[in-house]
């Protein structure tokens, strides 16, 4: 046989290959088409669905809002106004596990939502359960590393990371807050606030010369500063002009209570307790339950033999002190036994007796105002 011959026959076999072939790819090919066709003509459905599921939150539908959203994400799970609606809305109506079970189901589409996961944590941080608190600080971890230029995000962590006992990985996004939001006086008084639980002096003092630079006309920035200073050791540089900052913004705002008790625990240290009374009288009005003006107020009054009202300021501080301790160690034994009723019903009673305590206390102070 030739080699013609040979080659003509090997070309006739693989012929019937080649078209066995080319069906295959034709059919993928059209399946492929198909797929995606179905796929887009889907994913439209779910967007027209979620967009009636936001017509129906505008007019206050929301049983309607989230039947739409719910069949816009069976038409497309990754719908990102469906998402991002369902989320808003079951953190509104505080169906924490609704929420959750969204995010988990397409967590890549929740965190890429604007906002989302902000709302969803700062409803679970303040349902005060250290389940939901625990929740709010990794929804809230997560959209700021998301969206690393929200202030809100950034805070919110803060917040429930702190709440949690956990400054350490609370500080930096406080920090952060601060920086992306350096006219937001709020944060930044926060922040110094946990500069100055945690004994960071230096660091403290620097994020109040900040405030003053950026609000010179606010009493804040002023008594903040004067705070700082007053807590480094006597006769450091760093007292210097503590008195004269705090005397600064008593002329910004005479009401402002940081100056007013800094001034009266001033003056009651270094034995002016006549001073001492007129200030930190003044700052018990405007605050009556603030433990630190009780307690020096106390004292004042006993420099000066007035034991009647010693006893009762300090009869007051040890009240709010006594339930604060109870409360703090309830909060520290529930983390560890999240799951116990019985010490979740004895921190609800004991947040009760406080909001009453310091309900009756502002009264009592609002009514000696009146008269």
């Amino acid at each position: 046989m030739s080699s013609d011959t040979v080659r003509r026959i090997g070309l006739k076999r693989q012929h019937p290959r080649r078209a066995v072939l080319a069906l295959v790819c034709a059919i993928l090919l059209i399946a492929a088409c198909g797929w995606y066709g179905l796929a887009a003509f889907r994913a439209n459905q779910g967007a027209a669905l979620a967009r009636g599921g936001v017509q129906s939150l505008e007019h206050g539908d929301l049983m309607g809002a989230e039947t739409a959203f719910s069949a816009a994400l069976r038409q497309s799970a990754a719908d990102p106004i469906a998402t991002g609606g369902l989320i808003r809305l079951y953190a509104s109506q505080a169906r924490f596990d609704d929420a959750a079970a969204v995010v988990r189901r397409n967590p890549r589409a929740a965190v890429r939502i604007p906002h989302a996961l902000c709302t969803l944590a700062e409803a679970e941080s303040r349902s005060g359960s250290v389940d939901l608190l625990r929740s709010s600080a990794g929804h809230a971890g997560a959209a700021a590393a998301e969206e690393p230029d929200c202030p809100r995000a950034h805070q919110v962590a803060a917040r429930t990371l702190i709440a949690l006992g956990d400054s350490a990985r609370g500080l930096p996004y406080l920090r952060r807050a601060a920086e992306l939001e350096p006219r937001n006086l709020p944060i930044r008084q926060e922040l110094i606030q946990q500069l100055l639980g945690g004994q960071r002096l230096p660091e403290a003092a620097i994020a109040a010369e900040e405030i003053v630079r950026n609000f010179p006309d606010r009493s804040e920035g002023y008594a903040l500063l004067g705070t700082c200073r007053l807590l480094f050791p006597p006769g450091s540089p760093e007292v210097h002009g503590a008195l004269n900052l705090l005397n600064r913004a008593l002329k910004l705002d005479a009401n402002n209570v940081i100056a007013l008790s800094q001034l009266g625990h001033a003056h009651l240290t270094d034995g002016r307790p006549v001073l001492a009374i007129r200030y930190l009288e003044k700052a018990r009005k405007i605050a009556p339950s603030r433990v630190a003006v009780l307690f020096d107020l106390s004292r004042a009054y006993r420099m000066m033999g007035r034991s009647g009202a010693a006893d009762e300021a300090m009869g007051v501080f040890r009240r709010i002190s006594d339930l604060s301790t109870d409360l703090a160690s309830v909060g520290r034994r529930r983390l560890i036994e999240p799951d116990n009723q019985e010490l979740a019903r004895r921190q609800t009673d004991l947040q009760a007796r406080q909001r009453d305590l310091l309900r009756g206390l502002h009264g009592a102070s609002q009514g000696s105002d009146e008269r």
